[in-house]
């Protein structure tokens, strides 16, 4: 074994075993707040009837730990997430080229790691999908190669056009082929000191007979297609971060075809 393949096994176990995954905030607002209220009135309960006191409190205390926390230990054993993102905005550009989405979500870690993320763009190739490999030209520029679900490879470079440390970033896309013009993302803290509200806007081009998009029928090119890859590259930017790992019910089209091949 090659030192370089020994490297890439420790950082997979590292990602895999990060102690962030325990962390992530995976229960509801109002299973929360339910579980709040709940947890509280049974502790009460259980203090005021001290035969029961045991038991009783320890429920309540969990129930408090879920609500007061969003973690909830079964859910993270059973792979399961009842978090509600904002739902997305979809509006027409001004001059009828595409559409911009635009989509946010609260991530449980900070603004300025997730800025120094999202900054370095060549680390940001688990979040975006059929991206294959993101190369710095520059230090406001990257080249970009991209595997469409066909097997063929296309290529573009971006350059940056917006940098507030620890607020917001936003690009540009330069190509022929491309799906998408630019877009921004904004970091902004979270009430109560709960995480990042992390808003991403992407804006999208109408489809030509060249593009990636028009193996979908051309009636949800300009809606449902463009949403669902931002909502997809904001699912996996808030698991990454918050668990260390990329979800694991929806691989990547390369992992699913080495898994093929394999």
């Amino acid at each position: 074994m090659t030192v370089a393949s020994e490297q890439d096994q420790r950082d997979t176990l590292q990602l895999k075993y990060d102690p962030r995954s325990w962390q992530q905030v995976n229960v509801g607002r109002e299973e929360r707040l339910l579980s709040t209220i709940a947890g509280a009135a049974l502790t009460l309960c259980g203090l005021w009837r001290r035969k029961t006191v045991g038991l009783t409190t320890a429920l309540g205390g969990l129930l408090l730990y879920r609500g007061l926390t969003g973690r909830s230990v079964l859910y993270r054993l059973l792979d399961l997430n009842t978090v509600k993102e904002s739902p997305s905005t979809v509006m027409p550009l001004p001059d009828g080229s595409g559409v911009r989405v635009k989509r946010a979500v609260t991530i449980l870690r900070p603004a300025d790691e997730l800025y120094h993320f999202w900054r370095d763009f060549a680390g940001t190739v688990p979040v975006h999908p059929f991206v294959e490999q993101i190369t710095p030209i520059g230090d406001k520029s990257w080249h970009w190669l991209v595997r469409l679900p066909g097997g063929e490879f296309v290529e573009w470079d971006s350059v940056l056009t917006e940098d507030i440390p620890e607020r917001l970033i936003a690009w540009r896309f330069m190509g022929e082929r491309l799906e998408s013009v630019g877009g921004r993302i904004r970091f902004d803290p979270a009430p109560a000191d709960q995480g990042t509200i992390v808003t991403l806007e992407v804006e999208f081009k109408r489809p030509d007979k060249l593009s990636l998009l028009n193996i979908i029928p051309s009636g949800m090119i300009l809606s449902r297609v463009p949403e669902q890859l931002v909502r997809e590259e904001l699912r996996r930017l808030k698991a990454l971060m918050e668990a260390g790992e990329l979800p694991q019910a929806q691989p990547r089209e390369s992992e699913k075809e080495a898994r093929r091949n394999a």
